[in-house]
This record gives structure tokens, C-alpha cells and sequence, in this order.
């Protein structure tokens, strides 16, 4: 949190501020922002019934039913959502908060693999002591295969010998930070394994929306609601989470739901539903759009176009300088890439001793930061070693491409040496600081 403030402080801006840190770091979309703002300015009405309580503490009747029709019309659920099986809360950060509140008792734990998205630990641990963990999948082929699927299993059973009880499985679907999707074989796998273990799975699919063509089709399977596949566990063990953040890039109006069809689920997260229900003025808003079917058919085509022509202005740089990548990515709006080999080596200016990588990788975030680019660290990421970062490409391609050239530059040692030690370890006492990360 301590370097996303310095960046924060500190945003490029062509005209203002030419020489600010650009923030490619951070999974922020900005390329429809502007017209979207536009349109809900026109389009966006109010009435007195906005300024009341509404008609429920978990979402008003209007937004669920607007969600329900959503998923309905989009994604081919097996069995069509009842919007009475929706609970709205103020993002998907609460909604897992909640649900791990819910679902798990302090100290027990929730597997998910290698790379993950870091929020899930905050999101777990911060309220809910409830552990993040991890799975290595450093030998696995495709991490979003059903060959991580036995890994998952030796962890659980590691766990429990640990004294860890797992109560559930999460996914992130399409996933984050990798940019690809989970192929069907490997849901149906997970729902084999929780359900021979009686646990429960958890699908983010924040990014559901967020997809456009893969550079080679034959190796990028389609993204599977979870609630689109023939449940092969008990369907009141599967719970969907998903909202406004990503496919519709509105971050700041905290908007998120629930799915689930378990009714004592249901009711315990009810009680704590009204400390995190959204400004009614939001649910407005989301509602507004996505009873547009017209405008929602054009922003998603849009939106779709304009991430792969990011994600093309960023492959090509990587290509053209040799940094490795993961392949084909198609979905979301980032990219995972390895640098490992232009980590910096060398001692601690403080303590004379060889900076460990984990160090070295802290040391090349500042380096970055210092020459005007911000990427997320593997570290965050609970990368399988230091030397990963996310790069998100959702930027306008003249800043995204002076972004590519910042980073360059501090790869190549071009641009400041890093020292800010006293920062980087504050970035991990905040980011990671209290949260248990096992595995």
C-alpha cells in the first residue's frame, strides 16, 4: 500500500505532469472511462425512492433482477439465477470478506494456486482470520489445467496434517494475474475434489465479460461460468462472485454480488449485509447500463477491441527484447511477465550482505518507480519466485508505450538504483504484514 500512495501522489499526466509515475500496475481499465462517463451523465436518472433505504439490505429489487438477467442472457447458466439468490455488496473485495466471515472459523484455510490474485489474503485474514493457502504449481504445465488439480489435493491433505481444516477451494475465473481462462476439464475436476472432501467452491469471475480473440485459438480455452457447467458437487457448495470493477471499469462505486443457493449461507451473510451494502445512487448507475441492452452490446465489443490492441502494443515490445511472457493472453487487461534475469544483484547498501531475490525484486520495483513506471510485483502475486510482475495494458497506447519504455530503461539499469529500503519494507508490512500465507 505504501508504494501504490507514492504512485498515487505522483500520477503521470501528459499535460500536468509529464514526468509522474505511470501507473500500469494497478487493474484499472481507463480506455472506456471516459465515453461510459459520458453516456451515464446523459442517460442516468434519480428518484426519491434513491434516497431511502430501498427494498433490501443485500441490493435493491432492481439492480439483483438486472444482474440475474445478466448471467441469464449471457453466459448460459445451467439453471437460470434467481435474483433472490443474489446478495449486492460494496465490491468483491466484501463479498469475500463476508464469505470467508461465513464459510470458515478462525484459522482455517482456503487453497488457491500459484500465481493468485494478493487481495484474496487481505480479503480472507483481515476480519475473518480465515489462512490463504497456497498451492505451488512451479511444475505444472498449464496452471489452469486439470493436471493442478492433484496438487491442490496433496496440499489439502498437507494442510490438515498441519492442523489447518480446508473449507473451501477459490478460483479466479478468467484468471488473474495470468490473463487465460480455466478449461473445462479442470472445473469439472475441481468440483470432483471439493466434493469428495465436503468443501466448498468459491468462482471469482470478476473478468467474465473482459475477453477478445487469443493470438492462437487452439490453446486458449473458453471461459465456463461455473454456473454454465453440470454441477458435480452438492450446487449449494458453489458460490459465484462477481462486479462492476473490471468489465465495467467503475472501481470507485464499490459494486459486487453473491451468488449462492445455500439457504443457511444465504442467511448468515444477510446479517452483515447491511455494513457493506452500496450507496443506492451506484446501484442506480450500474442499472442504468445494464438495462441498455443496445449500449451494453457496443461496450462490450468495444471494450474487447481496445484490450487486445493493448495487449498487442505490449506483446510486441516484449518479443522485440526478449522478456518472457505468458503466452496468448485473452482475457482481462494484463499481461504475466518474467524479468528475473535483469534482477539486480548486489549487497545491501545498510547491511553489506547479498540482497536475496525477494530483496533484489523489492529493489527493481523502486527502480521502476524511480524512472517513472509502476508494475505489480510477483510478490503480491505470491509468485513461485521473485523476478514475475503484472503488467496491465489498459492504458491509451502513447502512454502504455512510454510506459514499455520506462520499464526498459529500468530493466537495463538506465534509471535510479532502487535504495529506498525503508519504503520496501513497508510495502510488505502493510501489504502482507499479518496475513497468513501457508504452502
Amino acid at each position: 500500500m505504501a508504494i501504490i500512495l507514492k504512485v498515487w501522489g505522483n500520477l503521470y499526466n501528459k499535460d500536468t505532469n509529464p514526468d509522474g509515475v505511470i501507473n500500469v500496475g494497478v487493474a484499472e481499465n481507463y480506455l472506456p472511462q471516459k465515453e461510459l462517463t459520458e453516456w451515464l451523465n446523459e442517460n442516468v436518472k434519480f428518484s426519491p425512492v434513491d434516497l431511502t433505504y430501498g427494498d433490501s439490505l443485500a441490493g435493491g429489487k432492481r439492480l439483483r433482477n438486472n444482474l440475474a438477467n445478466l448471467y441469464n442472457t449471457r453466459l448460459s447458466p445451467l439453471t437460470p439465477l434467481d435474483p433472490d439468490n443474489i446478495l449486492v455488496s460494496s465490491g468483491v473485495s466484501s463479498v469475500i470478506d463476508q464469505l470467508a466471515w461465513v464459510l470458515a472459523d478462525p484459522g482455517d484455510g482456503v487453497l488457491l494456486g500459484k500465481p493468485f490474485y494478493g487481495g484474496f489474503q487481505k480479503d480472507m485474514y483481515a476480519r475473518a482470520r480465515v489462512k490463504t493457502v497456497a498451492v505451488s504449481l512451479k511444475d505444472v504445465e498449464d496452471p489452469l489445467g486439470v493436471e493442478a488439480v492433484a496438487r491442490f489435493e496433496e496440499e489439502l491433505l498437507a494442510s490438515e496434517k498441519r492442523g489447518t481444516k480446508i473449507r473451501a477451494i477459490i478460483l479466479c475465473n478468467p484468471h488473474n494475474p495470468l490473463g487465460r481462462c480455466y478449461t473445462l476439464e479442470a472445473l469439472n475436476a475441481y468440483m470432483r475434489l471439493c466434493a469428495k472432501y465436503s468443501i466448498h467452491l468459491i468462482s471469482d469471475e470478476i473478468y467474465a465479460f473482459t475477453l477478445y480473440p487469443p493470438t492462437d485459438a487452439s490453446s486458449a480455452p473458453p471461459f465456463h461460468s461455473i454456473l454454465s457447467i453440470p454441477p458435480l458437487m452438492d450446487p449449494e457448495y458453489i458460490h459465484v462472485a462477481y462486479g462492476a470493477s473490471k468489465d465495467f471499469v467503475m472501481n470507485g462505486l464499490r459494486l459486487g454480488f453473491l451468488y449462492t443457493t445455500n439457504p443457511r449461507v444465504k442467511a448468515a451473510y444477510s446479517d452483515i449485509a447491511f455494513f457493506t451494502r452500496p450507496a443506492s445512487v451506484a446501484e442506480v448507475m450500474w442499472s442504468t447500463v445494464l438495462e441498455n441492452e443496445t449500449y451494453l452490446d457496443g461496450y462490450f465489443k468495444k471494450n474487447s477491441a481496445l484490450c487486445a490492441r493493448g495487449r498487442d502494443i505490449v506483446t510486441a515490445w516484449l518479443e522485440e527484447h526478449n522478456v518472457p511472457y505468458v503466452k496468448n493472453t485473452y482475457a482481462g487487461f494484463f499481461i504475466w511477465i518474467d524479468v528475473r534475469k535483469w534482477l539486480p544483484t548486489g549487497k545491501d547498501s545498510k547491511t553489506g550482505k547479498e540482497l536475496t531475490p525477494v530483496e533484489q525484486e523489492r529493489k527493481l520495483t523502486m527502480r521502476m518507480v524511480e524512472g517513472g513506471v509502476y508494475l505489480a510485483t510477483g510478490e503480491f502475486f505470491g509468485g513461485e519466485e521473485p523476478g514475475y510482475y503484472r503488467l496491465s495494458f489498459a492504458n491509451e497506447p502513447d502512454e502504455l508505450r512510454l510506459a514499455l519504455e520506462r520499464l526498459g530503461e529500468a530493466l537495463w539499469g538506465q534509471h535510479g538504483n532502487g535504495e529506498v529500503e525503508t519504503l520496501v519494507d513497508g510495502v510488505r508490512k502493510v501489504e502482507l504484514g499479518g496475513m497468513q500465507l501457508e504452502g
